[in-house]
């Protein structure tokens, strides 16, 4: 794989920032700001407005013989160029170190421990691995595409691996024209915590202890998830904002305001303030219509949860710390293009509209073997499905 262009930023949320990152047309740098990244098509991720200047790229450096751009501290490489920095909240995911190859967006580049390298090398062939000999199919699409490692380096505790870049997206169908649809412009992004369990056997005292009484002041223990945080794009202001990491923390553990915490994550447009109120929805001049989201959410979002749901039932495993990863198209603009095109017909658009979000499990750093499925990761999945249940029932009152 050419790694030339590479760039390098922060991990507050990686899967969202990759894809923004991967249009970048030149470098610029920001003054004064915080975590880093490098942001494209005049895409912001501020809360406010910054003032910024140009600055002229600094020769780039080398980590075995591959050339990367952007600062970074990642096997002793000094900065290489100069990336803008604006501040962001912390959305999911510890913060950390990841690499994409902007000649080839499709594809990122993750620093991890080494188990997920194992996990993706032999563990996850054993999970997947048909329970009759009549089973000739494995379905691999509840997680990210993996590539292999990125380098030789795989005996260290942290190694960097190769993966599906999940904000990349294009339709499986094709056009008139012989084009595939690109379904993600400006995709909302939202990371929900998984399982009743949030540290392996392995883990010290003092993180076990920590994990354990972070799980029974959450949702947690009682629902086997937590909303960990998410991006949203606003269609009238043209740009993201943010839900922090911190804001899954603040639901009542017994779930009481759950579902209308959960609704925050999908705000709709339609401008009935008080009846929106009423139904428990939650509004925004900049989301989507309630009728085009409820779309999404019955016929793309709902059917990949539960078919993950299904088949991870199977598998003997237990997992700490993953996550269900929500991706979907939020720009109204290119929704409409997608979805009104000339070359769309009935079919063509049940098809994008399946099409139009990405649902994956995530993370698999703390995954071992067991002896029955795991009942934490299936409640929490399960929880999430009777979230958007309700949600889609709630959008269904309001449009009646």
């Amino acid at each position: 794989m050419s790694c030339e262009n590479l760039h390098e930023f922060w991990d507050t949320f990686p899967w969202l920032i990759l894809y923004l990152k991967s249009q970048l047309p030149s470098p610029v740098q920001m003054e004064g700001m915080i975590p880093k990244y490098t942001l494209h098509n005049n895409v912001n991720m501020r809360h406010n407005h910054f003032p910024h200047k140009h600055v002229s790229p600094k020769s780039a450096t080398t980590v075995d013989g591959r050339v990367l751009s952007g600062k970074t501290s990642i096997e002793g490489v000094e900065q290489a160029a100069a990336v803008e920095k604006r501040p962001i909240p912390q959305a999911g995911g510890h913060q950390g170190r990841v690499l994409i190859d902007s000649t080839d967006p499709q594809r990122i580049i993750k620093k991890t421990k080494r188990n997920e390298l194992k996990f993706y090398r032999s563990l996850v062939n054993q999970l997947e691995r048909p329970l009759l000999p009549s089973d000739s199919d494995v379905w691999s699409d509840w997680r990210a595409k993996f590539f292999g490692p990125w380098n030789h380096k795989t005996e260290a505790e942290e190694v960097f691996i190769t993966l599906e870049n999940l904000t990349f997206r294009r339709s499986n169908l094709r056009t008139g024209q012989g084009d595939q649809d690109q379904l993600f412009n400006h995709p909302n992004v939202l990371d929900i915590k998984l399982g009743q369990k949030l540290h392996d056997d392995q883990a010290t005292l003092e993180k076990k202890q920590r994990m354990s009484r972070v799980a029974l002041e959450t949702t947690t223990a009682e629902f086997g998830m937590r909303l960990t945080g998410a991006q949203l794009w606003d269609n009238v202001r043209g740009e993201y904002s943010g839900i922090p990491k911190s804001f899954g923390k603040t639901i009542d553990r017994t779930g009481t305001d759950l579902q209308i915490k959960f609704n925050t994550f999908f705000p709709i447009s339609d401008p009935r303030l008080s009846r929106v109120s009423q139904e428990g929805l939650t509004y925004s001049s900049g989301g989507l219509p309630s009728g085009l989201l409820k779309q999404i959410i019955d016929r793309s979002i709902i059917p990949k949860i539960q078919r993950i749901l299904t088949y991870l039932s199977s598998f003997n495993w237990r997992i700490y710390g993953a996550s269900l990863l929500i991706i979907f198209e939020a720009d109204f603009v290119t929704l409409d293009s997608i979805l009104s095109s000339s070359h769309s017909s009935d079919h063509h658009v049940d098809q994008l509209l399946q099409d139009i979000a990405s649902v994956k499990i995530i993370d698999f750093a703390h995954v071992q073997l067991a002896d029955s499925p795991d009942p934490g990761l299936l409640k929490g999945l399960q929880s999430t499905l009777n979230l958007f249940y309700q949600l889609s029932l709630q959008l269904d009152s309001h449009l009646t």
